[in-house]
């Protein structure tokens, strides 16, 4: 069983790209294989411990059954130490980056929904102006259905589409 998970886990590992450092060993007291982005303590300390299998962009870099020398044991240690604490920054950062995107995106949301209240606003405006528009005519012609006239409509649009831009202006401005 132990095998088979050994195998399974290195199948897994060279089938799926793998962008950074994993340890890998098996655990004496459950027998389960375990992997990490960090070494474990005994890595390369010249403690005793179970055999562990280093792999980098899916291929196998360091095998501790391997007998080195202690120069070249504390070197690997201590590159095995330097490259964790770089994925630790970099996964920093790019939380950091993904909170900074995430206030972007609400930042804008709000934005939008802003420019939609007024763009609501203005055409709630215009439809006032429309229906006085109507009144109007209502007034002048008793009992008569009018139409607005194409040169009443082309303005209602001009009006429409000077507020729409001021609108925009002011959003813009805010920023």
């Amino acid at each position: 069983m132990k095998r088979f998970c050994l195998i399974l886990a290195l199948v897994a590992m060279i089938q799926s790209p793998a962008h950074a450092r994993m340890y890998q060993w098996v655990d004496p007291d459950t027998g389960t294989t375990q992997l990490s982005g960090k070494p474990p303590a005994w890595y390369r300390s010249g403690r005793v411990g179970p055999r562990i299998f280093v792999f980098e962009n899916g291929q196998i870099i360091d095998d501790t059954d391997v007998v080195l020398s202690d120069e070249h044991r504390m070197l690997m240690r201590e590159r095995a130490y330097l490259k964790a604490d770089e994925d630790i920054a970099k996964a920093k950062e790019r939380a950091i980056e993904a909170s900074r995107a995430s206030a972007e995106k609400q930042s804008r949301s709000q934005s939008d929904e802003s420019m939609e209240e007024d763009t609501d606003m203005v055409d709630d405006e215009l439809a006032g102006q429309q229906a006085g528009l109507q009144a109007e005519k209502e007034d002048e012609e008793p009992g008569k259905q009018t139409r607005m006239s194409a040169d009443d409509m082309k303005q209602l649009i001009l009006d429409w589409e000077k507020l729409q831009e001021e609108q925009a202006r002011q959003v813009i401005g805010d920023q």
